[in-house]
């Protein structure tokens, strides 16, 4: 169902014939969707409230979406930044160690 649906990210219902109980049904399930961002429903016959439910929705999924991706963009940033701090340790070392050898001869 739309609601458990957790891959779909865009729909287009354009001039599918959905009728009023058709957009209620909708308006109902995707509240429960979090990952669907974008809904095409052009000549179709919703109750205007309707539109505004899933329009609501729609824009709530954005900014959830908008923020995960910031948030794994903020996480895969730490991770570069701690892999180059070891790198550059590693590096420190095979300096230091290689500076140690040159003193003992």
């Amino acid at each position: 169902s739309l609601a458990k649906n957790s891959g779909l990210v865009f729909l287009s219902l354009w001039m599918c014939g959905v009728g009023v109980e058709g957009g209620r049904a909708l308006a109902r399930n995707i509240v429960e969707n979090t990952t669907l961002v974008s809904l095409e429903v052009g000549y179709n016959n919703f109750d205007n409230s309707d539109v505004m439910v899933l329009r609501n929705q729609l824009e709530l999924n954005r900014t959830k979406r908008t923020k995960k991706l910031a948030k794994e963009a903020e996480n895969a940033n730490q991770a570069r930044k701690k892999e180059e701090e070891h790198i550059k340790s590693l590096m420190e070392m095979e300096k230091k160690e290689s500076e140690e050898k040159w003193l003992q001869e």
